[in-house]
């Protein structure tokens, strides 16, 4: 029997979260990458054993790939889809921000204005 879809996605999430247990400890982040193909072969090799399957070498390939496969979803997740959401965030930010300086320019510009116009008492007026 050979790995199957459902067999594939297990190594998927079983090595994103092995992965993600050790990013918490003191290992360097470099050796996450080889770390995730090394936990997808092996988590390959295991269930390749648990279902009798006779192809080992190609669970083995499969699990290196999916190994690969799923640093690149923890690399989608946390730079891709975050830097869409900053961009968002970015955006919002800087009109909301152009915004408040146009209240607060326009203010100013009236206090001029204001400032401007009082009249003040001269001493041609005749005083009675």
């Amino acid at each position: 029997m050979e790995l199957s879809i459902s067999g594939t996605l297990a190594i998927l999430v079983i090595t994103w979260l092995v992965v993600q247990a050790f990013k918490a400890t003191k290992i360097n982040n470099r050796l996450l990458p080889l770390l995730s193909v090394v936990v997808g072969i092996a988590v390959a090799f295991i269930i390749s054993f648990y279902t009798n399957d006779t192809k080992l070498v190609q669970d083995v390939v499969i699990g290196a790939f999916t190994g690969f496969g799923a640093t690149g979803v923890n690399e989608t997740i946390t730079k891709s889809i975050t830097s869409i959401f900053d961009g968002f965030a970015r955006t919002f930010s800087s009109d909301v921000s152009s915004e408040v300086d146009e209240v607060v320019n326009g203010v100013e510009n009236k206090t001029k204005e204001a400032d401007s116009n009082e009249v003040t008492p001269t001493s041609d007026v005749p005083h009675a």
